[in-house]
């Protein structure tokens, strides 16, 4: 598996994957591709033979930029259960495009236990604490019904990712 930084190409081949696995919240391939290209620092792609198997879409907040915001994680199916999310998570924490940061962040919806363990057990690898904050409410996506989305803040992050990514 090579994780890598994404690039233009990137951006269709991410939202295809999104739309064929069918649990993320997909948004236009445009998305992707401007993702994929302005926040390419902060991202990364995992791939295998040239196809694509997972993605971490991510991005210095302007108002907090110490912090790296983790806008969308997706493996594929047949590459789930190998830690390639957390692997993936720990390639853009310690990417040159997130020099300086202390935390990760995301927001998640209780409901999405999978999220909720992953960058729990991503703050247990790294041996700090994994910290829920006010984040979302549902009137945030009003006129839309969705339930509220926690803020994830995990860190401070040590200097040097563990050995074992």
């Amino acid at each position: 598996v090579v994780l890598r930084q994404p690039n233009r190409a990137d951006g269709a081949q991410v939202w295809q994957l999104v739309t064929r696995m069918g649990v993320l919240e997909p948004n236009t391939c445009y998305a992707y591709v401007l993702l994929c290209t302005h926040f390419a620092g902060t991202s990364a792609v995992a791939e295998v033979d040239g196809r694509l198997l997972g993605f971490v879409m991510a991005y210095r907040p302007p108002v907090r930029p110490e912090a790296v915001f983790v806008w969308q994680v997706g493996v594929h199916p047949d590459a789930r259960g190998l830690g390639l999310a957390r692997r993936m998570l720990t390639h853009v924490a310690y990417a040159p495009g997130c020099a300086g940061i202390t935390h990760l962040e995301a927001t998640v919806a209780a409901s999405n236990v999978p999220s909720t363990r992953l960058f729990a057990g991503f703050a247990r690898h790294l041996g700090v604490p994994c910290e829920r904050q006010a984040g979302f409410a549902p009137a945030d996506f009003h006129p839309l019904e969705h339930e509220a989305e926690p803020l994830l803040r995990i860190g401070p992050l040590p200097d040097a990712p563990p050995l074992t990514a």
